[in-house]
């Protein structure tokens, strides 16, 4: 009595995992693998946040160059938009999180 060959490697394939699901706020899902859209929409919250930055920033180099004040209106801008972008990002954050319930 003969055995019948083992299937090729090729045949042989493992269902993947099921993709985690910890209350992401940004949290879509489409098809088997998800969505690529929660990837985009953080990226735009960090492009937001640096965008906050750089503009305070400009403004306080500005005001440096004509007040003659080096480096204190850079150091205020570079401040004033860090807190303005985490101001920003918290409240994006927040309202995403009232969207997900």
């Amino acid at each position: 009595m003969t055995r019948a060959p083992p299937p090729p490697a090729w045949k042989v394939i493992a269902k993947p995992p099921p993709l985690p699901t910890v209350g992401n706020p940004l949290r879509v899902k489409h098809g088997r693998y998800g969505s690529s859209a929660p990837i985009w929409q953080v990226s735009a919250l960090g492009f937001e946040f640096v965008s906050y930055v750089v503009a305070a920033v400009a403004i306080g180099w500005g005001i440096d160059y004509f007040a003659n004040s080096t480096p204190w209106g850079l150091l205020g801008g570079c401040l004033l938009g860090i807190a303005g972008g985490g101001y920003r990002l918290i409240r994006s954050y927040n309202a995403a999180m009232r969207r997900d319930k």
